[in-house]
């Protein structure tokens, strides 16, 4: 799992309004604080049938822990589970994820502005929460 820092500018960029959520967020996993923090970046294909299960496992995992989601689209088709997607322009380059395997999930540090990549493929719920939890802690150095 690669990590890249990206600068303020450009992070705002990529996220838009986002940023204002991610900032505001609330966090429902009392226990690790994940919101206060950090965000997810999903890359997917609307012609991607493993992003078909992935989209509601992760539009799920997000309300159910008041994560954002940036949604990125690497074809330009919609997602139904999140209709405020961005069309790829080079963000996951620029984010220092390789390839282009989708879905991909990333966990973006507010703090830090360092990017880690959590999954690429289908992954469950149960284990989503493990990696991004596992991940939140190594990014804060130990506690987020």
């Amino acid at each position: 799992m690669g990590t890249f820092a990206l600068g303020r500018r450009r992070l705002l960029q990529l996220l838009g309004g986002a940023a204002a959520k991610l900032a505001c967020a609330r966090p429902a996993l009392a226990e690790d604080r994940l919101t206060d923090r950090f965000g997810i970046f999903y890359f997917f294909a609307q012609t991607c049938g493993v992003c078909k299960q992935q989209s509601p496992v992760l539009r799920a995992f997000a309300d159910r822990s008041a994560m954002t989601v940036v949604a990125v689209s690497e074809d330009g088709g919609m997602s139904a589970e999140f209709p405020h997607y961005r069309v790829d322009t080079g963000q996951r380059a620029r984010m220092g994820l390789a390839g282009n395997t989708t879905p991909t999930i990333a966990l973006f540090d507010t703090r830090t502005r360092r990017v880690v990549e959590i999954s690429e493929g289908f992954v469950d719920e149960a284990e989503l929460a493990r990696r991004i939890t596992a991940a939140a802690r190594a990014l804060a150095g130990g506690g987020a």
